[in-house]
């Protein structure tokens, strides 16, 4: 793919929870806070982005947050990180999944759980192994081992046979 700077309006921005890996979508205090770093310094960092070649779809993969703050600051445009890539919604969801393990607002328990459960709904990445999920999630393999069990007895489904799992 390809990554580029853009000022991207807000108003092209896919904002969809599903591409959110916090079980809480938005902490007030948070936004907050984030407002008042903006309102003394101007900036925050670039959301992360995710479009495909034609530009048919923005989907905002990180920085919930931060768009909520230039979105009540009445900001058109969002400083914004883009990668071009061919599928953007399977991309979206494996970044996502594997962001927010060192960011100022920590990780709930939910939050690593719904990293992990979005993972579980690429077909690909069901087939995993524990321990190659939990590194991307950063979590443990039997962290995974747990939800895993939980996904597939919830959903019908069977857990695959080449998982490799913890003992």
């Amino acid at each position: 793919g390809r990554v580029s700077r853009a000022d991207v309006l807000l108003r092209d921005l896919t904002v969809d929870t599903a591409y959110q890996a916090r079980y809480q979508h938005l902490d007030p205090s948070h936004v907050a806070k984030l407002t008042a770093i903006y309102q003394e310094t101007g900036q925050l960092a670039r959301v992360i982005v995710f479009t495909d070649a034609a530009e048919t779809v923005r989907l905002l993969a990180d920085g919930f947050h931060r768009h909520e703050v230039y979105r009540k600051s009445g900001k058109l445009r969002i400083p914004a990180l883009v990668l071009t890539v061919k599928n953007p919604k399977e991309e979206a969801i494996l970044f996502a999944a594997m962001c927010n393990r060192g960011m100022c607002l920590t990780r709930t328990r939910q939050d690593i759980y719904r990293a992990v459960e979005m993972l579980f709904t690429l077909k690909g990445c069901w087939l995993w192994g524990d321990s190659r999920i939990a590194e991307h999630c950063g979590t443990h393999a039997n962290t995974v081992v747990k939800l895993r069990m939980a996904y597939a007895e919830k959903h019908g489904i069977d857990r695959p046979t080449i998982v490799n799992t913890v003992n």
